[in-house]
């Protein structure tokens, strides 16, 4: 194994993997964990053995979760023994830094603008809200 990465792209985590040379290397399975210690199955895709030459493999996760996606390779052999690679991850969570604000109040409830002085409860978009304390 010379390497094992991912990046995220729209909505989906490309797994990416290359090999030096393979032998008596039956398959390669795709593992996903959202807490970094369960792990289940995404995908399997042969191997190429045997081989002397550098082997590209990817494999597409569609199915994730906006949070952080941890992967691993499970390289397994025709006789059945296996070998992990290290854990990576990919962060699929969303950038609250940029969400859409519909509305500011006040503690009384009362509509407010982003200069009013005091505590505000800003409501998102999303349907989230989160109390500021505002001084301009």
């Amino acid at each position: 194994m010379v390497s094992f990465s991912g990046e995220k792209k729209d909505n989906r985590n490309i797994l990416n993997w290359t090999t030096a040379s393979e032998i008596n290397n039956a398959y390669f399975t795709i593992e996903k964990s959202y807490n970094g210690i369960d792990f289940e199955w995404v995908g399997t895709q042969e191997g190429s053995s045997p081989s002397t030459q550098i082997r590209n493999y990817s494999l597409t996760d569609y199915n994730i979760l906006e949070t952080l996606n941890y992967y691993r390779l499970k390289q397994t052999d025709f006789d059945g023994k296996f070998e992990y690679s290290k854990t990576i991850s990919l962060d699929n969570r969303v950038d609250n830094s940029f969400k859409e604000i519909i509305g500011r109040t006040n503690l009384l409830g009362q509509e407010v603008d982003e200069f009013y002085n005091g505590i505000v409860i800003v409501r998102y978009k999303d349907g989230t809200s989160q109390k500021f304390y505002q001084f301009k």
